[in-house]
C-alpha cells in the first residue's frame, strides 16, 4: 500500500479558523458534488478560488465531493491535495484483497485450491452474498491515513472549516447529513457507490452514496449559516447506449439518473447571489482516477474562466490555506480494541505487533491489519489514534464483523482442453467454519467433482494466541484417471483409475506469513482399476503408511501471474511396513520458483525434481508432468512416474493497465522447458521419456474466474497440443 507520506502522523490541533467574509460581509459556503473520479477536478476549483482571493466559511460535499471537501476542511493545502490525488495508489484503494505477502500461510495455501475469491457468508442460519463488489477495506485504511489527524475530533464544526458530508439511508431513500463522529467513516459512507462499495452501518442506519439523495447539497450548506453559495457540479453525464455494456455500466447509469434528478432540484434552490460552476471535463470518466492531474487542471481552468462572476466573492486580505505541519510519529502508550466479532479479543490483539512506549509504526500496523483481515472473518478492520497522557497516543483497533460464528462457502472451477480429445475439468466447493475455538480453529471441507474427484476434511487447531504451532487431523478420498504411455509418447497403453482413502494427523509450525514446517503420519488404502487397454491384472489394491516431513515457503505476490517473490516446497515421505505400507521405500520431491519483473515484463524461473527409491506401484505415484508449462505438448498430468526433473522459464508481458480490481488484465506468455520423466529399471511399467525440450506461446487473462489461457505447446518428442485452460495455475 502506497500510503501518503503527507498524512503520516498528522498531529495538528484542529481548532476552527476565522475566515474572511466577502466584500459585503457575507459568509460563503462551498458545495462540492459527487462524480467519482471526475470529482478530483474539485481540487482545481479550490486552487482557482484561492488564487482569486476567495475563502470559504463552510464546506458541504457528497461522494468524491465529500472526500475532497473533507480534506480541505480538515486543513490540507491545495498543494497537498494535488499531491495526494496524483500519487495515491487508487488501484490499491479500490481493491479489497490485502497484498498476498501479508496473508497468513494458511490463506495462501487455500488460494492454491483453485477457488474463486468471492465468498458466500453463513452467519447463524443466514446466508448472505456480498453487498457490493468491494467491502471497502483498503479504502477505509486509505481514508484513515488521510484523516488520521482528525481522530480526536468528534464534531465536524471543530475542523478548521466546518464541514458536512451527505449519504443516503438505504432503508428510506432519504438524505442523511453527517456532522459528527469519525470523519473518515463519514466520507466512506458518503462515497459507497451501490453495487461497487458495500454500504456502511451508522447509528443503526445503512448508508450508501449520498449522490442518490442529494448529489449537490446546496441546502446543507445553507443550513450551516452561510449567506452565499458557490456550488460545483461535476456529475457524470448519462452513458450512450453503446457504452452500456456491463453490469457495472448499468449500475452507473441507474445511479446517474438519481444524481441528475437530485442535482436539478438543488440547482433550482440557488439564489441570485449564489454561483453555479459546471466545468466541462473532456475525456474524464467516472473511473479515470489515473487522470487525476488532467481533471485538476480542467477544474482549475474552468474556474479561472469565471473570474468576473467570482469577483464579488473575494475576501479582503484573503490568504491561501497553509500546509498542515507534520511531526515525528507519536509515542503509543496504550492499545485498545473495539471488537464486533466472535473472535476472542486476545486472539485479535495477538496480531498487532506495535510495541507500547515506542513511536507509531504505521507500516507494521498496516501489515498486521492486512494479515488479520485476510483471515476472512471480518467485514472490516481499521484503527484510530486518540490523545493520551503526556502528548502520547492510544492506538484503537476497530474490528467490524458479527458476534455470531461465521462460515464461508466458496466455489471453484478449473478446466483445460488440448482440443485433441484430451480434456480436464473440475468443479469444486469448499466450506470453512471459522473461529471454532478462542484461538481461531477452523474446520475446512472441500468437495471436487471431475477428472480429479476429491472429498477432504481437515481441522486446523492453533495451540495458542501467540504460538505458531498447530495440529491438523485430515481425512480424504481421491479418484483420478492416469494414462500410461509407451516410451515414444505416441500411444496410451492404459488408462488406470486410482481411488484412494486416507487419514492422517499433522503438526506444524507457521513461523511467518511465508513459511510452514510440518510433520505428519498418514495411512491410506488404494485401489487401481484398468479403464482402457490390456494389462495382466485388471484390478490391484495397495496399502500405504508413511511419515511425512515438509518445508514450504511462499512469498509470491500472485498465485497465477506472480511478478515477484519465491516459492519453495520440500517434501520427504518414508513408507514403512510397520505403519501398514506394502513396502519400505521413500519419496522425495523439491520445487524452487522465483519471479522477477521489469516494468510490464516478468520472468519466472522454476526447477523441480522428484525421486523414489523403491518399487511402489507406479500409478499410485504423486509425481506428475505434462500440460502447459510442464512439458508442453503433452496432455495435462499425463506423465505419472516414479521420478522426474523439470527446468522451466516462463515469460509474461502485461498488455494493458487496468485500474479497478474488477477490470481484467491481459497477458502475452511464453514458456521454455527441459525435463524428463522415468520409472526405475525394475518397475512393472518400465518407462523413460528421455530429456525433452518443450515450449509454448499463448495469451492469458486474469479474470474473476481465475486465469484463462489459450496457448499452443510443442515438445521434442513431436507431441503438440492447443490448450484452453480456465482456473488453473501454470
Amino acid at each position: 500500500m502506497k500510503l501518503r507520506a503527507l498524512a503520516l502522523a498528522l498531529l495538528i490541533s484542529c481548532s476552527p479558523l476565522t475566515y474572511g467574509l466577502d466584500k459585503d460581509g457575507n459568509r460563503i459556503g462551498l458545495v462540492l458534488s459527487g462524480g467519482a473520479a471526475r470529482g478530483l477536478s474539485h481540487i482545481g476549483v479550490i486552487k482557482a478560488l484561492e488564487q482569486q482571493g476567495i475563502q470559504v466559511d463552510a464546506v458541504a460535499g457528497t461522494s468524491m465531493g465529500a472526500i475532497v471537501g473533507a480534506m480541505y476542511a480538515s486543513g490540507y493545502s491545495v498543494n497537498q491535495l494535488e499531491s495526494i490525488a496524483t500519487s495515491l495508489d487508487w488501484n490499491y484503494a479500490l481493491a479489497d484483497f490485502p497484498p498476498r505477502r501479508d496473508l497468513t500461510f494458511r490463506r495462501k495455501e487455500e488460494e492454491r485450491r483453485h477457488l474463486l475469491k468471492t465468498k458466500i457468508r453463513i452467519t447463524g442460519n443466514e446466508v448472505s452474498l456480498p453487498k457490493g463488489v468491494l467491502d471497502g477495506q483498503n479504502l477505509g485504511l486509505v481514508l484513515q491515513d488521510i484523516f488520521q489527524h482528525t481522530n480526536s475530533i468528534s464534531q465536524f464544526d471543530q475542523l478548521p472549516i466546518p464541514f458536512r458530508a451527505v449519504a443516503t439511508n438505504l432503508e428510506t431513500g432519504e438524505a442523511v447529513v453527517l456532522h459528527d463522529g469519525s470523519l473518515p467513516a463519514a466520507v466512506r459512507a458518503s462515497m459507497s457507490i451501490p453495487g461497487l462499495l458495500a454500504p456502511v452501518q451508522h447509528n443503526k442506519m445503512l448508508l450508501a452514496d449520498g449522490g442518490m439523495a442529494n448529489n449537490m447539497p446546496v441546502d446543507v450548506a445553507r443550513a450551516m449559516g452561510v449567506d452565499r453559495v458557490i456550488a460545483v457540479n461535476i456529475g457524470s453525464p448519462l452513458l450512450k447506449r453503446e457504452n452500456i455494456d456491463s453490469i457495472f455500466a448499468v449500475s452507473e447509469q441507474v445511479t446517474t439518473f438519481l444524481t441528475i434528478k437530485s442535482t436539478e432540484y438543488q440547482k433550482a434552490s440557488l439564489l441570485p447571489q449564489d454561483l453555479l460552476l459546471e466545468p466541462v471535463l473532456e475525456g474524464i470518466g467516472s473511473v479515470d482516477f489515473d487522470a487525476a492531474a488532467d481533471a485538476i487542471e480542467q477544474g482549475y481552468q474552468a474556474t479561472m474562466a469565471q473570474a468576473t462572476a467570482l469577483a464579488s466573492f473575494q475576501s479582503a486580505g484573503a490568504q491561501a490555506q497553509a500546509e498542515l505541519t507534520t511531526h515525528k510519529d507519536p509515542i503509543i502508550s496504550a492499545i485498545s480494541l473495539q471488537n464486533n466479532s466472535y473472535l476472542h479479543d486476545e486472539a485479535i490483539l495477538s496480531f498487532i505487533r506495535q510495541p507500547k512506549g515506542e513511536p507509531f509504526n504505521q507500516a507494521l500496523l498496516i501489515h498486521n491489519i492486512n494479515t488479520l483481515y485476510g483471515l476472512d472473518y471480518f467485514v472490516s478492520v481499521n484503527y484510530e489514534l486518540h490523545d493520551a497522557a503526556n502528548g502520547t497516543k492510544r492506538l484503537h483497533i476497530l474490528v467490524n464483523g458479527d458476534t455470531r460464528h461465521m462460515s464461508f462457502v466458496r466455489l471453484g472451477f478449473s478446466t483445460s482442453d488440448d482440443l485433441r480429445g484430451n480434456n480436464y475439468y473440475n468443479l469444486a466447493a469448499s466450506f470453512n467454519k471459522a473461529g471454532i475455538t478462542q484461538y481461531g480453529a477452523e474446520w475446512y471441507t472441500q468437495l471436487q467433482l471431475g477428472n480429479n474427484a476429491l472429498l477432504s476434511s481437515e481441522f486446523f487447531l492453533p495451540l495458542g494466541y501467540e504460538t505458531p504451532l498447530y495440529i491438523k487431523p485430515v481425512l480424504s478420498y481421491t479418484a483420478r484417471d492416469i494414462p500410461i504411455y509407451d516410451e515414444a509418447l505416441k500411444t496410451e497403453r492404459l488408462i488406470v483409475r486410482d481411488r484412494k482413502s486416507s487419514a492422517g494427523i499433522e503438526g506444524g509450525f507457521m513461523f511467518s506469513q511465508y513459511t510452514d514446517i510440518s510433520l505428519g503420519v498418514h495411512v491410506a488404502d488404494g485401489r487401481l482399476n484398468v479403464k482402457t487397454g490390456e494389462a495382466l491384472i485388471d484390478e490391484l489394491g495397495y496399502d500405504q503408511g508413511y511419515l511425512e516431513a515438509s518445508f514450504r515457503l511462499d512469498s509470491e505476490d500472485h498465485v497465477y501471474f506472480p511478478t515477484q517473490g519465491a516459492r519453495t516446497e520440500l517434501n520427504y515421505r518414508s513408507y514403512e511396513k510397520s505403519l501398514g505400507s506394502d513396502e519400505n521405500y521413500y519419496e522425495a520431491d523439491a520445487l524452487l520458483s522465483y519471479a522477477h519483473s521489469l516494468d510490464r515484463n516478468t520472468w519466472v524461473f522454476r526447477a523441480q525434481a522428484a525421486r523414489t527409491n523403491g518399487e511402489n506401484v507406479v500409478p499410485s505415484s504423486r509425481f506428475l508432468l505434462g500440460g502447459l508449462g510442464h512439458l508442453s505438448g503433452m496432455p495435462e498430468g499425463s506423465l505419472v512416474t516414479q521420478n522426474n526433473d523439470l527446468l522451466s522459464l516462463r515469460y509474461t508481458r502485461l498488455l494493458n493497465d487496468p485500474l479497478l480490481v474488477f477490470n481484467t488484465r491481459y497477458y502475452f506468455l511464453a514458456t521454455l522447458e527441459y525435463g524428463r520423466a522415468w520409472n526405475r529399471g525394475l518397475s512393472d511399467l518400465p518407462f523413460d521419456s528421455g530429456y525433452l525440450t518443450a515450449g509454448s506461446l499463448g495469451v492469458g487473462m486474469d479474470s474473476p474466474l481465475g486465469p484463462i489461457i489459450f496457448a499452443y505447446g510443442r515438445n521434442s518428442a513431436d507431441r503438440h497440443s492447443v490448450y484452453l485452460s480456465i482456473g488453473r495455475a501454470l
